[in-house]
């Protein structure tokens, strides 16, 4: 074959990897779409002689919407000068027509021979995807080499822009223009003008753009654009001609890839002007061969180019926007510099000289001469080039973004401003030589802006490289320039951190720096790694000589993963040099400052929890008094909803969240079964905005003698001993002791439950000195919590304590145990709200407020009422059912009371459910008559052997299954029901 591209690159020098395609596979693309972002690339203007040629590229709205590849068949038709608008679109409106007549013959012919397809337009799958030198797989930006051959005079060409069918008789056409230089019977055109004005119109292409044209001298003369290039056969390009429509109108027409055959109207008197190197023949070829490219017209008002629709011999070849096109698709000239070992060249650069790559991308108009074209493709795309310095030097490195500022718009479109020099933000980088080690990299400005890197010195004499990239995916030309300046070694110590910076994570991701000299030691230079407490540092040493000063040795740094939540922090690792090269003792080494991801979670944020005295407003939460709220130094939200358990109308008094499902509750004038002087445990099966769960006796006070109206429990914390804080609202008398509202009493439980016992003990006498509450109404303590050393206090009016902490019942304060003293700041203000209980989620540790065990407290057990707890109405005696030993942080009760609280299942039928058929029957029933029968277990085992528990539970699963109408409402505390009532069977008989 012969090359006609007269920069000609191999395949293996230049090509970009391909992805394995057939052939066979090619498709022709219905709609060819934009070129990145930008309009369609664009031209426009008559020639200096005023000579204009359209070519049009019409195809209906129904065709580009519901055709696959390859159903149409549509000729792109140039014009000749003077050719009317209404010629020009019955043209166009006949060429249509005709691809619809041959829609049905395209669909008969396998994928390799799909047709062309009309519409001009660009985009990333306009261009070829594969040839038969370069393969299949092509994409956007790889290096392309396209065949092309001459038909044989006498192929058949069919009438795709609406003219008649007839032979191609091209070669004798030209032959009558420029004359015969060869035997007229001679398929070799070599050296004949027209065929030089062909070949070299494919040249320019090749020269500005990463294609390379290759002449196929064998054409078999196959039908004309039905069939793909074959080696040796046929090109992928194929030029014929015959009338299209006589002298004038239409010019030449061509196909979109992966055809792109291009048929010239030998009837037209055009071509017979052959005046500035065959101009006009020049191009038109260059113009057909842009679409064969996948380049459709565009329009502009102030400038000028290959691809506008009007011809312009004004210019000799493809302009600024024309090149950047072929750029996009196919890669600039030199494509094919995408790593180290396949980079450009620049050659050795001395002392003071200046080296320029892409000189020639500036300007809007190109003259046939200029090369230098270089470019970004894409964000992907990486263009090397490597440099070498015969000694030490510094480099300084600039990269421009080049290309002028012009309307566009695409054919009868809206035209808008395309900034070509501001397409892809640009950054530069300066390798070692290997290749991979980062010197210096520049990426400081935007889009558009020039990068800098000035003054780098460099490890010594050999190869270093440059490289360019993009962060955008567009096409971007530039301007590359460099110059070295030659200077003495001077000793120093040079750190390089990969990436620009060092990043690691305390769960094992590593990173690294190199260290070099920057000039030879006369004597060993030791230099050592110091990190500070965050990170690690391998080796710890580095050893430098006379022979390896000028190689980079690596560091490898680590974070220490250690508990703390630190979020993304720092570390450091500094150096120290020893040498007896007085040259290098006393140099200071950079310090490497080490980002470090932590793999540790953020503690949650401490929460107070408290309830109100009335309801309120709190930050846009609706509160009432029988709820539970927590608070975390900014932001509230409901831990408990009394309204959702039957508590509507009662004010939740005091309380104390023990764990994530157990909260310790004694209500304000709470009357019948439940008194203000008791305390309840309710066990969560769900909390916050939807709280749902049971209540259990916990402290029943008439048992401990808190029966007067002063001795209603208003504050409550459970600490580790099990021995629990309490306040009162007034005096009290109890265990011989007296206590006052102001103060905090202990009460050490021997059993606790539905019968209650244990004694009393002095805690905190509130108008003892140190505390300063006096003996009045408003500096009764209603609130207590204890977290660590502190108290957490609140009262029921205003209060003034020594130190100078003063405030009202809406106000939480503090008294730190360790020094005997309040905090100066006060913990929570609500402004108004009074507060009513105080909590600190979980249990108080007892010694850390200097409690220790009691030798009275052994062992207390809860002993569940078996009645049911009703809070309202008459209080209900004890049934003095003995539950198991259970501890008060371990609580799960034998009689659960659900909620709501109007339970109509008596205990009297409990105790009747003897049977299995019974007891199906009771559990069965719906939620508004359950009551979980842990009682009703103890008489039905009462002479149960172990065989019976197998009975039990498929009675219990065959009465789930057998509920209907209330499976919604009851299913979920049915299942979880069985769960507790065959876990505590096995328990018993265990």
């Amino acid at each position: 074959m012969y090359s006609t591209n007269r920069i000609f690159r191999t395949l293996t020098d230049n090509s970009k990897v391909h992805r394995s395609q057939s052939l066979s596979k090619r498709k022709k693309r219905l709609r060819l779409e934009l070129l990145e972002s930008r309009l369609l690339l664009h031209g426009g203007g008559p020639d200096a002689d005023g000579d204009m040629g359209v070519c049009m590229c019409g195809v209906c709205a129904a065709c580009t919407g519901h055709h696959a590849h390859g159903d149409l068949h549509e000729a792109h038709a140039l014009f000749a000068p003077g050719t009317s608008p209404e010629y020009v679109e019955l043209v166009e409106a006949r060429a249509h027509e005709q691809a619809h007549i041959n829609e049905a013959f395209w669909k008969q012919h396998s994928e390799s021979q799909l047709a062309p397809i009309a519409h001009f337009q660009f985009d990333d799958g306009s261009r070829w995807d594969g040839t038969t030198q370069s393969g299949g797989g092509l994409g956007q930006g790889d290096v392309t080499l396209v065949t092309w051959s001459i038909v044989p005079d006498g192929t058949n060409i069919n009438g795709f822009a609406g003219e008649a069918t007839s032979p191609s008789n091209l070669v004798s056409t030209f032959r009558g223009i420029y004359g015969i230089a060869n035997n007229p019977g001679d398929t070799n055109y070599f050296g004949e003008a027209w065929f030089e004005a062909i070949a070299s119109s494919f040249d320019r292409w090749g020269e500005i753009s990463g294609l390379s044209y290759i002449y196929e001298p064998n054409d078999d003369g196959a039908n004309f654009a039905y069939n793909n290039g074959v080696a040796g056969i046929r090109g992928d390009v194929r030029i014929g001609g015959h009338t299209i429509d006589g002298n004038s109108g239409t010019l030449a027409y061509n196909f979109f890839p992966n055809t792109s055959d291009m048929v010239i109207d030998t009837a037209d008197s055009f071509y017979s002007v052959t005046t500035d190197n065959s101009l006009r023949l020049r191009n038109v070829i260059m113009h057909e061969a842009g679409h064969g490219l996948g380049i459709s017209h565009v329009e502009s008002n102030n400038g000028s180019f290959l691809m506008e629709p009007f011809i312009n011999l004004g210019f000799d070849g493809p302009q600024f926007d024309d090149i950047l096109a072929s750029h996009r698709g196919y890669g600039d000239a030199l494509e094919g510099n995408d790593t180290p070992s396949t980079a450009t060249s620049l050659g050795v650069i001395g002392d003071g000289q200046l080296v320029t790559i892409g000189s020639d991308g500036v300007d809007l108009s190109v003259s046939p001469t200029e090369l230098d074209f270089v470019s970004i493709d894409d964000n992907s795309d990486v263009d090397y080039y490597s440099f070498t310095v015969s000694d030490n030097a510094s480099v300084d490195v600039l990269l421009d973004p080049v290309g002028p500022t012009y309307n566009q718009g695409s054919q009868g479109g809206t035209q808008s401003v395309f900034v070509a020099s501001a397409q892809n933000d640009l950054r530069i980088e300066i390798r070692d030589s290997n290749g991979t080690t980062i010197l210096g990299q520049a990426d400081s400005g935007g889009l558009g802006s020039s990068e800098l890197l000035n003054d780098l010195s460099l490890p010594g004499a050999g190869q270093y490289f440059v490289a360019v990239r993009g962060v955008n995916n567009a096409a971007q030309m530039y301007q590359l320039e460099l110059g070295v300046t030659s200077s003495a070694p001077t000793p120093g110590v040079s750190i390089v951190e990969s990436g620009g910076s060092t990043e690691v994570t305390e769960d094992g991701e590593t990173d690294t720096y190199s260290i070099v000299l920057n000039a030879p030691p006369t004597s060993d230079v030791i230099i050592f790694t110091n990190p500070d407490g965050q990170v690690n540092a391998n080796p710890t040493s580095l050893t430098f000589n006379q022979s390896n000063w000028s190689n980079p040795q690596t560091v490898t740094v680590s974070g220490v993963d250690d508990s703390d939540d630190e979020g993304l922090h720092t570390g450091a690792v500094s150096h120290t040099i020893a040498s007896s090269d007085a040259a290098y003792q006393g140099i200071s080494v950079a310090t490497v400052v080490v980002n470090i991801t932590d793999n540790d979670a953020a503690p949650p944020a401490e929460e107070l929890y408290f309830s109100l005295q009335q309801g309120s407003i709190l930050d846009g939460l609706s509160v009432s008094d029988e709820d539970i709220v927590a608070w975390d130094g900014s932001n509230f939200r409901t831990v408990f909803d009394g309204s959702d358990v039957g508590l509507a109308g009662l004010e939740i008094d005091a309380f104390d969240v023990i764990s994530d499902v157990g909260i310790l509750i004694s209500f304000s004038g709470a009357s019948g079964d439940v008194d203000d002087s008791d305390i309840l445990y309710f066990e969560a099966t769900s909390l916050g905005p939807n709280t749902a769960g049971s209540f259990y006796w916990y402290l029943d006070g008439s048992d401990v003698a808190l029966t007067r109206n002063g001795e209603d429990i208003d504050g409550i914390t459970l600490l580790n001993d099990g021995s629990l804080l309490l306040s009162t609202s007034g005096g009290s008398r109890v265990s011989g002791l007296r206590f006052r509202d102001e103060d905090v009493v202990r009460f050490v439980p021997s059993q606790l439950g539905s019968t209650t016992s244990g004694i009393f003990q002095e805690f905190v006498d509130g108008s003892d000195s140190q505390f300063g509450l006096a003996d009045s109404n408003g500096e009764d303590i209603d609130g207590v919590a204890v977290k660590d050393s502190k108290l957490f206090l609140s009262t029921r009016g205003n209060f003034a304590v020594p130190g100078g902490a003063s405030g009202a019942d809406d106000d939480v304060f503090v008294f730190d145990t360790l020094t005997n003293s309040y905090d100066s700041e006060k913990f929570l203000n609500l402004s108004g709200d009074d507060i009513s209980g105080l909590d600190f989620p979980g249990v108080a540790t007892a010694s850390s407020i200097g409690i220790g065990n009691a030798g009275a407290f052994t062992n207390p057990y809860v002993d569940y009422d078996q009645a049911p707890v009703k809070i309202g109405g008459q209080r209900g005696g004890d049934s003095g059912v003995d539950s198991s030993f259970l501890k008060p942080d371990l609580l799960r009760g034998k009689n659960a009371v659900q909620v709501p609280r109007s339970v109509s299942i008596t205990t009297a039928e409990i105790a009747t459910a003897r049977d299995f058929d019974s007891f199906r029957d009771l559990f069965a029933r719906p939620r508004s008559r359950m009551l979980t029968a842990f009682s009703a277990i103890d008489r039905i085992l009462g002479d149960t052997t172990g065989g019976k528990i197998d009975e039990l539970t498929s009675v219990l699963a065959e009465s789930r299954s057998s509920t209907r109408g209330d499976a919604a409402e009851t299913g979920a505390l049915k299942d979880r029901a069985i769960r507790e009532v065959v876990a505590e069977i096995r328990g018993m008989l265990s």
